[in-house]
């Protein structure tokens, strides 16, 4: 296996410095196997931004570039000495910051008497960790067949000694890490509103709409899913189930900040978060320390989260040889019915969202389809919005009349925040395994199962790993066994490429709908063919 070594090297900070750079982060991305579109952008910004830093007033004349791996992420850096020069182009530091966070763009920041510019880019799983994957499923199938011929009592010391062992090992370590997570990513979006200077009336009416679009998907699947797989209703009366809803709405108050993250009520950490970053938007600037805090801290946990999901072959062959020895892999057999279910509901949002869009700015569905197909194929083929990101960007401007502004700061938000398809796996997915485990279910149930859907879609980072971590914090509120993470994790292969372009395409046309409601949308744009 070959040892990725750091890359240390100085260039002059001059025309063909810059060229230098910009042909040694080619070469670099191609070895690490970036995709060649997050890789070109990634690469022209940083160029752009040493151009800028070339042509201003006391330039140095020299930088390092240092390029090598960090927590399993591509980890760029230029360093040039002098005094504060920030190249970066945004007026909206939140935004500039999401881009980075996203491997996207560079972020600049003045540390010790030198300037850093920093770049990271998380590699995505690819065709390596779906082999690991299915390398696993294999073991597992072959050793399950073997296991008949063991006797019982071994196969149920090995069951209780090592497998069963490994799964709690893994699920604890997501349930771990599921806390801080939405705590840091929920507080730093929350604040993210008030930092973008001439977008903060325009980002309030972004997240309600996100929230409140995620809910009715959510709502939606959840409703449609319970006539499909019915579940047991819990004996209580209306009265009762009116009082447990109206004890769950206030009991989302935390009394103390440690029991959220111990018990694992998400509803309260969430609450947390959202009170952390009003209270960082109320303070501004002197905030500075406390906010970078809070996105470092969001961006060290999704390294933290997808560290630990590299460990997922471990936990599928684990789970899968438990369910074969136990006679429950025929659980499998039925994933079908819940896939085919969930790919009409989001064939059916996706039907909504464009005609909704369409009756709104009064275009036709088959021109308004036609400029959506492009990066809805890229982001299909590549199962990555990240992928899509630019030509989503370019569209958004040059074919569906969004104003330039509003673009730039509303596709980086939505590709962080809106996951409607998400929502609507969330929702069916519980009910389904609460359908599959015989979970008892009352109105009280079905009203978290529909708002953690919701929440839980808008927390989740834009990250590998992500789906599996909200399904772990799911099934752990909703009372279901965490057996059917197996379940989740099997149709996720699969769903995976369906629900990355579910989402890069409602978020396109939502941001469609919000720049009309907002004066942002050039109409002649929009209808040119």
């Amino acid at each position: 296996m070959k040892i990725m070594r750091t890359i240390v090297k100085s260039y002059s900070l001059d025309a063909a410095g810059i060229d230098a750079i910009s042909e040694a982060l080619s070469a670099f991305f191609a070895e690490q196997k970036i995709d060649r579109r997050v890789a070109l952008r990634a690469r022209l910004a940083l160029e752009e931004m040493l151009l800028r830093v070339m042509e201003r007033d006391g330039a140095p004349e020299a930088c390092v570039l240092t390029m090598g791996m960090r927590f399993g992420a591509v980890s760029v850096t230029v360093q040039y000495d002098g005094a504060a020069l920030d190249p970066s182009g945004t007026a909206d530091e939140w935004s500039a910051r999401l881009l980075t966070n996203l491997g996207l763009a560079p972020q600049w920041s003045y540390r010790g008497g030198a300037n850093v510019l920093r770049l990271r880019i998380s590699k995505a799983s690819g065709r390596g960790s779906l082999l690991w994957l299915l390398t696993a499923v294999a073991a597992a199938l072959v050793l399950g067949v073997l296991g008949r011929w063991l006797p019982d009592s071994l196969r149920g010391g090995v069951t209780e000694a090592l497998l069963t062992p490994v799964f709690n090992a893994f699920i604890g370590l997501l349930a771990m890490l599921a806390g801080p997570l939405n705590l840091f990513t929920v507080a730093s979006g929350v604040f993210g509103i008030g930092d973008t200077r001439s977008l903060r009336t325009a980002g309030k009416t972004m997240f309600l709409r996100f929230l409140t679009t995620a809910l009715i998907f959510s709502t939606c699947s959840a409703l449609i899913t319970a006539q499909i797989f019915p579940l047991k209703s819990a004996p209580s009366s209306g009265e009762s189930q009116i009082l447990a809803i109206s004890q769950m709405l206030f009991g989302i108050v935390p009394s103390n900040p440690i029991t959220p993250f111990y018990k694992l009520n998400i509803m309260q950490i969430i609450v947390m978060a959202v009170f952390l970053g009003v209270v960082l938007l109320m303070v501004g600037e002197r905030a500075g320390t406390v906010a970078r805090f809070v996105e470092e801290g969001s961006w060290v946990c999704q390294v933290m989260t997808g560290q630990v999901c590299r460990l997922m072959p471990v936990f599928v062959f684990s789970s899968l040889l438990r369910m074969i020895w136990s006679g429950s892999a025929v659980q499998l057999i039925g994933l079908w019915k819940p896939i085919l279910l969930y790919l009409t509901l989001l064939v059916g949002a996706v039907a909504a969202e464009l005609v909704t869009t369409c009756v709104r700015t009064k275009t036709p569905v088959g021109l308004l389809f036609r400029k959506e197909l492009p990066h809805m194929i890229i982001a299909f083929t590549t199962a990555s919005s990240m992928a899509a990101f630019e030509t989503n960007v370019n569209a958004c401007k040059k074919k569906l009349g969004v104003e330039e502004h509003f673009a730039d700061f509303g596709i980086p938000v939505g590709t962080v925040v809106f996951m409607p398809s998400s929502a609507i796996a969330l929702a069916l997915f519980a009910i389904y395994l609460a359908h599959t485990y015989g979970v008892q279910a009352d109105l009280r149930w079905y009203f978290m199962v529909c708002l953690l859907g919701a929440v839980l879609s808008i927390a989740a980072p834009p990250m590998a790993g992500a789906a599996l971590t909200v399904n772990t914090i799911m099934l752990a509120q909703l009372g279901i066994s965490a057996e059917g993470l197996l379940l989740v994790a099997a149709a996720n292969v699969f769903m995976d490429f369906f629900d990355t372009a579910g989402n890069v395409v409602m978020c396109n046309l939502e941001l469609v709908k919000q720049a009309d409601i907002l004066g942002k949308l050039d109409r002649e744009v929009l209808h040119r063919p």
